[in-house]
């Protein structure tokens, strides 16, 4: 694949994909008139009372609907008496997580490369543009990593104040993992917006898989490439994909996991990856929330007022909100609901993290 420099911040297809949908939209329906509705939960009795703002990367309970691994999107935590649409952005970190002491280190992660740093990357490795603001962003909230810490991902030690924030994202990637992995035959992947790689570097623990991870964000492209370059199928393009010409090989499957808000065409995106596809392919979504059209105008508001909060003023006009409408036309395949009776047993009362997020598949076929 050719590689290319990106050529429009506000597009941002490539960078990073840890940033919270911090917002208090619902998530809307995607199959026919089967809503995905967050349920009225209530308070935990060992929640403490939330003190100060609630910004999105602030300690939360296990329970409570998380943005996946991402702080810097500029919504505020919920409590669970709260509205808890399965979009907002929680606080992983407070002592009700049930297994807090149980945490995998972060240095016994997988492939690290010869070479590795000892240091996060930094703005300051990329003054200038919009991906400065973005990394500028993530690391006043902590988000930037080591490369040891990178190469563990998505484990992270109980010390981490995004560590339950990192479990739910642990949910979402090993449910599509396993999907892909039941595959009969090889697949190519392509992650895009792979940012630090972690999840690229999962995807490609599948049997026959072949792995590209691409990112507009060079930053931590080049993190990505120092902790997981090793792997012999897994390999990482610099690129805003809005400007590249199509891959050959096609890749049988798409990932896009908490990218599409960094998207401002989101249907223009879809269109094309979808005619980058195979005969047969699929897009996945995931990790990212979509609107109800009456949530719109205020998410919009909490982004701009959030981003201004934080020193990144200028991220607000990168961030986009998007609904339904995105989708239509197209064939989508609800593959995991948060609302679910089930889902919602499991964190309500076993306590288990679940991501707050659907997932979708996209692939060609009539319209929904």
């Amino acid at each position: 694949m050719a590689e290319a420099m990106p050529t429009d911040a506000s597009k941002a297809v490539g960078d990073d994909k840890r940033a919270t949908e911090q917002d208090r939209g619902r998530a809307v329906g995607l199959a026919g008139t089967m809503p995905i509705e967050a349920s009225n939960e209530v308070a935990e009795p060992d929640a403490p009372p939330e003190t100060g703002a609630r910004e999105p990367n602030v300690a939360t309970e296990p329970d409570r609907a998380t943005e996946p691994d991402r702080a810097t999107g500029p919504d505020r935590a919920t409590e669970p008496d709260r509205a808890t649409e399965p979009d907002r952005a929680t606080e992983p970190d407070r002592a009700t997580e049930p297994d807090r002491a149980t945490e995998p280190d972060r240095a016994t992660g997988p492939i690290v490369a010869p070479g590795s740093s000892t240091t996060a990357p930094s703005a300051e490795d990329q003054p200038n543009g919009w991906t400065a603001a973005y990394l500028r962003a993530r690391e006043r909230e902590g988000r930037l990593y080591s490369d040891a810490a990178v190469a563990a991902l998505p484990d992270v030690p109980p010390t981490d104040p995004l560590r339950w924030e990192w479990r739910q994202r642990a949910d979402s990637a090993e449910r599509l993992i396993a999907d892909l992995d039941r595959r009969s035959r090889p697949i190519e992947i392509f992650e895009i917006g792979c940012g630090n790689g972690w999840l690229s570097n999962g995807l490609a623990t599948i049997r026959g898989a072949k792995v590209v991870g691409i990112d507009a964000n060079a930053v931590e492209l080049g993190q990505a490439r120092r902790v997981f370059g090793a792997r012999p199928n897994l390999r990482f393009v610099h690129g805003d994909v809005l400007s590249v010409a199509p891959p050959s090989p096609r890749p049988d499957v798409i990932v896009l996991a908490s990218v599409i808000q960094y998207v401002a065409d989101l249907p223009a995106l879809l269109r094309q990856l979808l005619g980058w596809l195979a005969a047969g392919g699929e897009l996945h979504v995931l990790d990212s929330p979509l609107y109800r059209m009456d949530e719109l105008a205020a998410a919009r508001e909490r982004s701009r007022s959030y981003y201004a909060s934080i020193g990144a003023p200028e991220m607000a006009d990168a961030y986009h909100h998007h609904d339904s409408r995105s989708l239509d036309g197209l064939h989508v395949d609800v593959r995991y609901r948060p609302d679910s009776a089930r889902v919602q047993i499991e964190r309500r009362v076993l306590r288990r993290a679940r991501s707050p997020f659907p997932w979708l598949v996209i692939g060609r076929g009539p319209a929904r």
